[in-house]
C-alpha cells in the first residue's frame, strides 16, 4: 500500500468577493488593494451589504497522486480561534464567524484515483448586519474532519486554514451601480457632499447611493448635497425613511439641485426654510439638457417655506424631468409667487420642454406666508404655475387647502405663458389631464375681474391649453375676495364656478372665459363637478386611473 498517499492537506481559494472602502471620505482609488492572500492561503473578504459570497475549498495530497478514489469531508474547528489570534497584533484580533453566517455546499469533495487535487466543496458566507458587527475581524478555522476510501490516508498535522473576514464600515461601497455607497447613519449621509463627484456631461454615469437603514437627522444642520452642482446621483431609498431633515439658507433642501434619479424613500417631519427656491428634495429639478426623475417618494408631516418665487413640496423649480408616484403631506408656504404642493413652477424656455408631474397626491395646506395683505399669487395644490411649453400635470389629486392672494387653484395656480402679450392666452401644448381637485377650500384673498383669477382646477388658464377630463369636489369651498368684504364692485364670491368642457388649441375654453387673445389676463378653468355623494376614488375609477399605482378601495385614492 506504499502508493496510497500518507497525508492529505488542502488549500482555500476565493472566486468571488465584495470590495470595501476605508472610513475616509475621499474615494478609494484602488479597491483591489483590499484583497490580500497571506502565506497560509486565507483571504480577506470585505462585506459591503447583505450579500452571499462563495469560496471554493479543495483537498490536496502530499504525494504525486492516489491509487484509489477518496472522499474528503470539511468542517470548522472553533477551538483554533485562539491559535489564529496568537499570531496577530491587537488590531487584527478576530472573533469566530457565527455558525448562522456560513454553510458548506457541499461539505465533501472527491479525489479521483491518480489525482492530487480534489473537486471543490463550497463555503457560502452571508453577511447579516443584525448578527455581524461593523468593522470587525472574524475568522473561520477550516479543517479536514474525515477521509474515507482508504485506511492508509491520513490528515496532515497542520490541518487548518484560516478564512478571515472583515466587515466594512456603514457607508461601504464604491458608488457604482454594482456597489453603491451604503448609507446607514446620519454621518454617512453627511458624507455625500464629498462622495458625490461633479460631472461634466449630461450622459455621465451618476454616483450610486443606497439607503440601508432608517436615519434620523435630528440635531443636524443639513447642508444640501448638490448646492453648487452639477453632481449627478442615483439615490435608492430602499423603502427607508429619513426623519427630521432640517435645512435653512440658500437652496435649502436635501439635494439643492436634483440631478439624476431619486426613488423609494420617505421624508418624515422635514422642515425647510429656504432663502430662495425651496422644497424637501431640491430648489430645482433637472438642468438644461439633463433630466431628473423623482419617483415613489413620500413626504409625511413636512413643512416648506421659501422666500422667493418658486416653492414646492418637492422642488421649487421644475426644469427637465418627471415627478411620478409621489405624495406630500404637510404645509407648503411662500413669501413670493409660484407655490405648489409638488412643484413651485415649471420653468420656461426651449431647454425645458417636456417636464411632467403625474400620479401624485397632496394633503395639508398650500398657503401664502405673510398675512392677508401679502397679495401673493399663483398657488396650486399640485403646481404653482406652468410657464413653459409641452409640460404636463396628469392623474394627480390634491386634498390640500389652497389659500393665496390671487391665481389660486386646486391643481395649478396658473397655466399661462407668463407673458404680457398675446402669447398669454396661447396654450403652448401644455396639458392638465384627468386631475381631481378634491380640495376642501380654495380661497383667493383679493381678486378683480380679469385679474389673476382663482379656479377650482386652474386659477388662470390659457384658453387653448389641453385641459382634459378634470373633476372638482362638488362641495368645495370656493371663495373669492375673502378679505375684501367692503368691496362693492367685486363682492365675495361674485364670480362662481361653472362646468367646462375639455379644451385644446382647436377647441378652446368658452364657458366662463373672457379672453380674446389680446387681453393680458385670462380666466379660470374649473373642470366639472363630481356627482353629489361620489367619492374621489369613484371619480378616479371613472377616469381610468391605473390601479397598479393607486389603491382605490377607500374614499380617497392612495398610492400603493
Amino acid at each position: 500500500m506504499n502508493k496510497i498517499m500518507k497525508r492529505i492537506s488542502f488549500i482555500v481559494a476565493a472566486f468571488a468577493a465584495v470590495a470595501m472602502i476605508s472610513c475616509q471620505k475621499e474615494v478609494t482609488e484602488d479597491l483591489t488593494s483590499y484583497y490580500k492572500t497571506f502565506a497560509d492561503n486565507s483571504e480577506i473578504l470585505g462585506f459591503a451589504e447583505e450579500t452571499s459570497q462563495t469560496f471554493s475549498v479543495y483537498a490536496k495530497t502530499t504525494d504525486a497522486g492516489c491509487d484509489v478514489p477518496l472522499t474528503v469531508t470539511f468542517g470548522v474547528d472553533e477551538s483554533l480561534v485562539a491559535q489564529y489570534n496568537a499570531s496577530k497584533d491587537e488590531a487584527e484580533q478576530a472573533l469566530l464567524l457565527p455558525a448562522s453566517i456560513y454553510r458548506f455546499e457541499p461539505e465533501t469533495a472527491d479525489i479521483r484515483a491518480m489525482y492530487r487535487i480534489s473537486g471543490k466543496a463550497n463555503i457560502v458566507i452571508t453577511h447579516d448586519a443584525n448578527i455581524l458587527q461593523e468593522e470587525t475581524w472574524y475568522v473561520l478555522p477550516i479543517v479536514i474532519t474525515n477521509i474515507s476510501g482508504s485506511a492508509d490516508a491520513h490528515i496532515a498535522d497542520d490541518n487548518v486554514k484560516f478564512l478571515t473576514v472583515k466587515t466594512a464600515r456603514a457607508g461601504a461601497g464604491s458608488g457604482t451601480k454594482e456597489k453603491p455607497y451604503l448609507m446607514r447613519t446620519a454621518e454617512d449621509l453627511q458624507s455625500l457632499a464629498t462622495l458625490v463627484l461633479p460631472v461634466t456631461a449630461a450622459d455621465a454615469e451618476p454616483t450610486y447611493v443606497k439607503l440601508w437603514n432608517d436615519i434620523d437627522l435630528a440635531g443636524v444642520d443639513w447642508k444640501p448635497v448638490n448646492a453648487e452642482g452639477p453632481k449627478k446621483i442615483d439615490f435608492n431609498g430602499n423603502g427607508k425613511t429619513i426623519s427630521n431633515l432640517s435645512s435653512t439658507g440658500a437652496k435649502a433642501s436635501f439635494f439643492g439641485v436634483v440631478f439624476g434619479n431619486v426613488y423609494d424613500v420617505t421624508f418624515k417631519d422635514a422642515n425647510i426654510v429656504s432663502d430662495d427656491n425651496g422644497g424637501v428634495l431640491g430648489a430645482a429639478c433637472g438642468a438644461s439638457g439633463a433630466a431628473a426623475t423623482i419617483s415613489n417618494v413620500r413626504c409625511v408631516n413636512c413643512n416648506v417655506l421659501g422666500k422667493k418665487n418658486g416653492v414646492g413640496g418637492f422642488v421649487g423649480q421644475m426644469n427637465v424631468g418627471q415627478i411620478t408616484r409621489c405624495s406630500y403631506d404637510g404645509v407648503v408656504s411662500g413669501t413670493g409667487n409660484y407655490v405648489g404642493g409638488i412643484v413651485g413652477y415649471f420653468n420656461k424656455g426651449d431647454a425645458y420642454d417636456g417636464a411632467k408631474v403625474d400620479n401624485c397626491i397632496t394633503t395639508g395646506q398650500v398657503i401664502e406666508d405673510g398675512g392677508i395683505n401679502a397679495g401673493h399669487q399663483r398657488y396650486g395644490g399640485i403646481a404653482g404655475g406652468i410657464n413653459g411649453q409641452h409640460q404636463f400635470v396628469e392623474y394627480c389629486i390634491s386634498t390640500a387647502e389652497v389659500i393665496s392672494g390671487t391665481g389660486t387653484a386646486g391643481i395649478v395656480g396658473m397655466a399661462h405663458f407668463d407673458s404680457s402679450g398675446e402669447a398669454a392666452c396661447l396654450g403652448h401644448d401644455n396639458t392638465v389631464k384627468c386631475c381631481i381637485a378634491w380640495n376642501p377650500k380654495v380661497y383667493a384673498r383679493k381678486i378683480g375681474k380679469n385679474n389673476y383669477s382663482p379656479g377650482a382646477v386652474i386659477g388662470f388658464a390659457s384658453i387653448d391649453g389641453n385641459y382634459i377630463d378634470c373633476i372638482r369636489r362638488p362641495d368645495m369651498e370656493y371663495v373669492q375676495n375673502l378679505e375684501q368684504t367692503d368691496n362693492e364692485k367685486y363682492p365675495i364670491n361674485w364670480w362662481t364656478v361653472c362646468d367646462q368642457e375639455n379644451s385644446s388649441a382647436t377647441s378652446p375654453l368658452t364657458d366662463g372665459i373672457n379672453c380674446d387673445h389680446k387681453n393680458v389676463y385670462t380666466e379660470s378653468y374649473h373642470g366639472k363637478a363630481a356627482a353629489e355623494g361620489e367619492t374621489a376614488s369613484a371619480v378616479a375609477k371613472r377616469l381610468k386611473w391605473d390601479e397598479t399605482i393607486w389603491d382605490l378601495s377607500g374614499a380617497v385614492p392612495a398610492l400603493k
